[in-house]
């Protein structure tokens, strides 16, 4: 069990899943890397990766949504990308 109560599943993720809407589709992963685990996000509509640790993951649950917001005003990075 979690913290909240939810219950815990474990799943294969090294298989990969994918998710999406009308506005993205992604592949999640679990990779193994010369330095650990890593969880692969992959856009299927722009064919970019990147790998995250579960540091930077369990990070990703100290944030607000705003700052995810914050994200999609820019959803492909400065002018400079």
């Amino acid at each position: 069990m979690s913290g909240d109560g939810e219950r815990t599943v474990a799943v294969d993720w090294r298989g990969g899943a994918e998710i999406g809407n009308e506005f993205a589709s992604v592949r999640l992963r679990i990779v193994d890397t010369p330095t650990g685990v890593r969880l692969e996000v992959y856009s299927l509509k722009l064919g970019e990766r990147i790998l995250l640790d579960p540091v930077v993951l369990e990070s990703l649950t100290w944030q607000s949504p705003d700052l995810f917001s914050t994200f999609l005003e820019q959803p492909l990075g400065p002018e400079e990308h």
